[in-house]
């Protein structure tokens, strides 16, 4: 799901929203890149995958800041990112291979209770003080020497250039949505994580967002995507 939200763009866009929604300076702009690296780690829970799909993208966000690459600011929103690429693998049930494989060894009972959500509301509260410890040490070691070089024109003249939602972010998005739905209303509904997943999966195979090479080559574990 991760690779597909990446590739159809659709990640692209969010990110741009993003930093739109936040004051465009240094310190706001931490913040903005730290809420997106959570975002990526409650998507994909490989560590190494979160960090292909996010270094490149914050690689060209310090270059449209007007920050050098490397710089105190550019090692700034690296480490603010770093929240969801390592540091809070354990906020979300999928967010790393670690916390799918504790799960797996709890008790049955227990296994039963410990839905998406649930576990997403008990690693909360270390959570926040662990985004406000990182945050405030990344604000404070790494000033940027320099003010960024951007304005709510530039990314809005990258919104006008990417236009509306394409046919691969309108089924990414629905996807993103009906997944994320499923697993929080599972107490309800009664329908296995593992069955929405499997739904989720194969509407982006069948339309076309993730081509069958894929799938084909997803079993020796030597799977890169292929965009149709």
């Amino acid at each position: 799901m991760g690779a597909a939200i990446t590739g159809s763009g659709l990640f692209y866009r969010l990110s741009l929203h993003l930093v739109r929604m936040f004051p465009l300076s240094y310190y706001w702009q931490i913040i903005a890149t730290g809420i997106m690296g959570v975002v990526v780690m409650a998507l994909i829970p490989q560590q190494t995958a979160r960090t292909v799909i996010t270094s490149q993208m914050l690689v060209n966000l310090s270059e449209s800041l007007g920050y050098k690459t490397p710089s105190n600011a550019s090692t700034g929103l690296f480490v603010a990112s770093f929240l969801g690429l390592g540091q809070l693998g354990f906020l979300f049930l999928t967010g790393s291979t670690t916390s799918l494989i504790a799960w797996g060894l709890l008790p049955d009972d227990v296994r039963a209770q410990f839905t998406w959500g649930y576990w997403f509301i008990a690693a909360l509260p270390p959570t926040l003080v662990v985004i406000i410890i990182i945050l405030l040490c990344t604000i404070f070691l790494y000033r940027p020497e320099s003010q960024p070089k951007i304005s709510y024109t530039m990314v809005q003249t990258q919104l006008n250039i990417l236009g509306p939602l394409s046919y691969k972010e309108w089924i990414s998005l629905g996807v993103l949505l009906f997944t994320v739905t499923g697993w929080l209303t599972a107490p309800y509904h009664g329908i296995d994580g593992a069955w929405i997943a499997i739904i989720a999966f194969a509407t982006l195979v069948n339309t076309g967002i993730i081509d069958w090479t894929c799938c084909a080559r997803a079993s020796t574990g030597n799977c890169s995507f292929t965009w149709v």
